[in-house]
């Protein structure tokens, strides 16, 4: 997290807090248990998100398009983060992620801005890639799978998060915070265990 209160990865705070912003009064409004509403402050970054990202990473850009190359823009955001940014969503509380593409241009990684045609159409290629390999879905309308914003949401990034994902995939310890815990016992495994 980038507010430099949170140590990182939030402080664990609103467990058990649900609520949507609601935009007619401009207000955070509670609601029932919905994974899409909590505001709970995962510990880490959500380990599939990750793995997800870091296979696009290879499949997408190095074995395939070696001239691109992936890089997490925004990873996570704590609440007091999202309360000086005035963002009112709580995706990035570890369980998504924002990508930027870059383009190798005179021997140098640049990343395309602003409405660029070729970055949107990039960011577009990258969300065909997560549906056909991971069977991400647009717009969170699949229980259980990875959602992608679309490119009216995200027009030259693209977001990918868990926020569909049941109780039973969003247990603490299928977070994480380091290379070692990214890289520890499988979830099916703890599942299991759970």
């Amino acid at each position: 997290c980038p507010c430099g209160k949170c140590g990182g990865f939030g402080k664990g705070r609103n467990k058990g807090i649900y609520k949507y912003y609601d935009k007619i009064n401009e207000e955070l409004t509670l609601t029932s248990k919905n994974e899409s509403y909590n505001w709970y402050e995962y510990p880490g970054l959500h380990r599939s998100v990750l793995w997800v990202v870091k296979g696009a990473m290879y499949y997408y850009s190095v074995n395939t398009n070696p001239e691109l190359s992936i890089h997490i823009s925004s990873g996570y955001r704590c609440n007091d983060n999202m309360e000086e940014k005035k963002r009112y969503t709580c995706n990035h509380i570890g369980k998504a992620v924002d990508l930027h593409i870059y383009e190798k241009k005179n021997g140098e990684w640049q990343r395309q801005s602003g409405q660029n045609v070729i970055n949107g159409k990039r960011s577009n290629e990258l969300r065909q890639h997560f549906e056909a390999k991971t069977e991400a879905v647009l717009q969170w309308k699949k229980q259980n799978h990875f959602s992608l914003e679309d490119s009216t949401l995200a027009k030259t990034w693209v977001h990918i998060d868990c926020r569909m994902f049941d109780d039973i995939y969003m247990k603490d310890s299928f977070f994480c915070k380091s290379v070692s815990t990214l890289n520890g016992e499988s979830l099916m495994n703890l599942i299991k265990k759970e």
